[in-house]
């Protein structure tokens, strides 16, 4: 990821905190207990981050670009996490 970010990629996550925060609740009601809620809001925050990065405003509304790569921050985080308890 880039160091700096771009001022309306700024702004975006300024403004879709909220997203990233229900995207996280919905997910997080799936996963067994032992998952930290933070770990889980901290993944989509880095999913909402790199989609404002990546957002370019051709037709579709940032909510429904950053809904899916939200998801699969999240997705990732819980893969890397799932290995690392298997190989203890």
């Amino acid at each position: 990821m880039e160091a700096r970010l771009r001022n309306d990629a700024h702004e975006l996550i300024k403004k879709n905190l909220d997203l990233a925060d229900m995207v996280s609740k919905v997910y997080y009601k799936k996963l067994p207990n032992y998952i930290p809620f933070s770990d889980v809001r901290d993944a989509a925050y880095l999913g909402l981050v790199e989609a404002a990065n990546k957002y370019k405003n051709i037709g579709i509304g940032f909510g429904a670009f950053a809904r899916p790569r939200i998801f699969g921050a999240i997705t990732d985080y819980l893969r890397k996490e799932d290995n690392l308890f298997r190989s203890a």
